[in-house]
């Protein structure tokens, strides 16, 4: 009997695969070669930023050099190969897609979205300014597909990951600033081929472009506060995240991170306060904590001079005019190629008419440029899809975890980070999932104690003499 049961599969139920059906487990050991190749992945992503590819002599974002293959980050690659042994651990991997999709349809949909948009783009206008689609749109419904086989205490762990990367992150970042000088110089592909030189020195650190680095330190901005550690710890990876951000010199990423940031902890803090949680005494020495902080960051920003980019232009900059200037881009389009769309090259003669230098201007807005390349009747399917990702995270998301992501929308907003190769998207999902999954670990965990102290206390009370009346 008991070899019997020893030849039945495991069954493992995970918490995010809709419905009682538990998804079999038929071979462990691909199961874990699946969660390796994703941190590797996850590494790779976060490690190798597009400037680092160019320097190893990966021509990802060479636009004359190298076959389709070559424009997608080695990453992705790896999470793929993760997506397809997780799949296989569970013994058909297509029945195990399906029953994926089924459970989640929003990613699911997602994917299928985008998928068709790279076959429209490719059948319309050629694999020339395409690659990028994989990377930026598949990578985020990939990456939720691939998480979401795996238990709570797995993914729970990832956030722990990218925390550990993103202090390191921060620190490279300040150490940049410190030494003016980049680990990793910007190069620049194309016709204008060489290394990106600014007046205004901004660290670059492991994710190579400035306003790469602020998105992704915004949306991770507060992910402390949702682990477990000593509250002096948190608010120092907090203040550290903070002055990356000014080392990184976005501007947009730190008025939408004080914003929305700010919003979350006055209503946090209001509700707790009606809530009957805090003292007048912690309110008050809380308040003065704060002050303390805040004095003390600007004494920071005075004595150090990080963040003098976001200092001296707080302006409309030329940077600032050229986003309000695309625009225009619909009155040089014709009506044909607003509902069909246009190629790559194509966008950037509308780009020339704009009167945008070629060599450090572009069209530095990704809902314009996608518009342009997949024309109108796409880009609405486009948006179907994005949305039902955005309706997914936000369904799952902790509070403080849906504000980085609106953190992250906002400012990937005056940016081309839609239409351009970007891993971001990816990493978010990671974030939200994770973030998800510490949640219910630590409800879990607080029901568990619960639990216990409700049976430690009626063992008590059973043992305990009746009173005599």
């Amino acid at each position: 009997m008991d070899g019997l049961r020893a030849m039945v599969p495991t069954r493992v139920f995970h918490p995010n695969l809709a419905g009682p059906r538990a998804v079999g487990l038929r071979h462990a050991s691909l199961d874990t070669l699946a969660w390796r190749l994703t941190l590797l992945g996850l590494a790779l992503h976060l490690m190798l930023s597009a400037h680092a590819l160019i320097h190893f002599g990966w021509p990802y974002e060479a636009p004359l050099l190298g076959p389709f293959p070559f424009k997608i980050h080695p990453g992705t690659y790896v999470i793929c190969l993760a997506l397809l042994c997780v799949l296989c651990s569970r013994g058909n991997p297509m029945g195990a897609a399906w029953q994926a999709a089924v459970a989640h349809p929003l990613p699911a949909f997602h994917l299928a979205v985008m998928v068709s948009c790279l076959a429209w783009v490719i059948w319309r206008h050629g694999t020339s300014g395409a690659a990028y689609l994989v990377d930026t749109h598949w990578l985020p419904a990939l990456m939720a597909l691939l998480l979401m086989h795996f238990d709570d205490r797995r993914r729970a762990f990832l956030l722990k990951v990218l925390a550990v990367f993103i202090s390191g992150n921060a620190l490279l970042a300040l150490t940049e600033y410190a030494a003016s000088q980049r680990l990793i110089p910007l190069a620049m592909e194309g016709q204008f081929s060489g290394v990106s030189t600014e007046d205004l020195f901004r660290s670059s650190a492991f994710l190579g472009h400035p306003l790469v680095n602020s998105k992704l330190t915004g949306l991770l901005l507060p992910m402390a506060l949702l682990l477990p550690m000593h509250a002096a710890w948190r608010w120092l990876h907090v203040g550290v995240l903070v002055l990356a951000l000014l080392a990184f010199g976005g501007r947009a990423g730190l008025a939408f991170c004080a914003v929305v940031y700010g919003t979350w902890f006055l209503l946090h803090l209001a509700h707790e306060a009606v809530r009957g949680r805090w003292s007048y005494l912690q309110l008050t020495g809380g308040s003065v904590l704060l002050l303390l902080a805040a004095a003390s960051m600007v004494g920071v920003v005075v004595v150090t001079g990080v963040g003098e980019r976001i200092f001296t232009t707080l302006y409309l900059d030329n940077s600032a005019s050229v986003r309000l200037r695309v625009w225009e881009a619909y009155h040089h389009v014709s009506t044909e190629d607003l509902w069909l769309g246009l190629s790559a090259r194509e966008i950037d003669k509308v780009a020339l008419r704009l009167g945008l230098d070629p060599k450090y201007e572009a069209i530095e807005n990704g809902w314009i440029v996608l518009s342009l390349q997949f024309g109108l009747v796409f880009f609405c399917l486009w948006l179907l899809g994005f949305a039902s990702l955005l309706l997914w995270l936000f369904r799952q998301a902790p509070a403080l975890a849906a504000a980085g992501v609106l953190v992250y929308l906002l400012n990937a907003s005056t940016t081309n980070a839609f239409a351009s190769k970007t891993i971001t998207q990816g990493v978010l999902v990671t974030y939200v999932v994770a973030a998800a999954a510490q949640r219910r670990q630590q409800m879990r965990q607080t029901a568990a104690r619960v639990r216990q102290s409700s049976t430690a206390q009626g063992s008590a009370a059973s043992g305990r003499k009746p009173a005599f009346t």
